[in-house]
């Protein structure tokens, strides 16, 4: 076997679903385009622009990239009443911890073999995960602005792996768009966040609740009962339809994830409880404090009398985020 070829079995053994290598060289187009960028990056990017399109900067010496991608799709029964819905990507462990370790052991497997220094780097990181992946060949940019996986859809986590190995590139040009004519994302983006590959993230409902800044209540209507994250335009998306449900036993939702979350549990959960039941998946990293804001918004958005029973609790919490959201609703209602 080639030293390809091995990494491509390595990977696949460590449940890597797709793997393709780029040239550390080839960000010249995202340079390109960020130079003529006039808004201000998102929150979400990389900040550092020259690592962003220099990997050697971030690893001397470096010569590849491994750009790999796994399937998280899942789905739990819907329920009614005072829940709020947790989005797919969410409601599993941590993908950063989960990820980056799949990584760290397909690099120190690569290490073994040649020598070759290698750095990970997954969502976090200082590259733009999309971008690598669109050059490597692992999907197109959706209309959404996600990366879309033939077979697999857009329900994937990115990560990155570069190293000083010089290994033969997989792809010789990105795939182009399948979208075609369809706007079906836009059109369900229930703040118009969306625009053809572009996005707003100061009106992306996933950005929002994933926020620790206080949110305007103008926007709370718009929530719905979104909890955290918000698959809507990913939902409605052709190439999300029969894809297949994830088969990795870290992405799979359990305990108080394998139903939407139930908010009176929510508003009443402590610290301890926090950490205990939701402290090793996304939402660890936002807070308790975020997420019982979030519940909130979802119980006004009820606007039933026990949804306001919980909010007039909500408005003695410690968290003064929680504290000034209930308040808030109670002055205008």
């Amino acid at each position: 076997m080639t030293l390809t070829e091995k990494l491509y079995q390595r990977a696949y053994e460590l449940g890597i679903d797709a793997l393709s290598i780029i040239p550390v060289s080839c960000f010249s187009r995202l340079a390109h385009l960020l130079q003529r960028r006039e808004n201000k990056l998102s929150p979400w990017a990389p900040q550092d622009l020259a690592k962003a399109v220099d990997p050697s900067l971030i690893l001397p010496g470096a010569k590849s990239i491994l750009c790999t991608a796994i399937s998280y799709n899942n789905t739990v029964p819907h329920t009614s009443g005072l829940v709020g819905q947790v989005a797919r990507f969410a409601r599993v462990r941590d993908y950063h911890r989960v990820f980056s370790a799949k990584l760290q052991e397909l690099g120190q497997y690569l290490e073994n073999l040649t020598g070759a220094e290698f750095r990970v780097c997954v969502d976090t990181g200082p590259l733009f995960d999309r971008e690598a992946a669109y050059l490597a060949g692992i999907g197109w940019y959706g209309k959404n602005n996600c990366i879309i996986v033939p077979r697999l859809g857009s329900w994937v986590f990115l990560g990155e792996m570069i190293t000083t190995s010089d290994l033969t590139p997989s792809f010789g040009a990105p795939l182009p768009s399948r979208c075609g004519s369809c706007n079906r994302c836009i059109k369900a983006c229930p703040t118009q966040a969306l625009q053809p590959f572009g996005l707003d993230h100061t009106k992306c409902l996933s950005y929002l609740t994933q926020s620790k800044d206080y949110v305007s209540p103008k926007l709370w209507p718009l929530f719905g009962d979104s909890l955290y994250g918000c698959d809507r335009c990913q939902e409605v998306c052709p190439h999300n339809h029969d894809t297949p449900t994830n088969l990795h036993n870290e992405f799979i939702p359990t305990g108080v994830l394998a139903h939407p979350l139930n908010l009176a549990w929510l508003m009443e959960l402590s610290t301890k409880g926090f950490t205990k039941h939701l402290g090793s998946t996304p939402m660890g990293w936002a807070g308790k404090s975020t997420l019982q804001r979030n519940g909130i918004i979802l119980l006004a958005n009820q606007g039933t009398k026990d949804a306001k029973l919980l909010i007039k609790k909500a408005a003695q919490s410690n968290s003064p985020l929680v504290r000034e959201c209930a308040q808030d609703y109670l002055e205008r209602v």
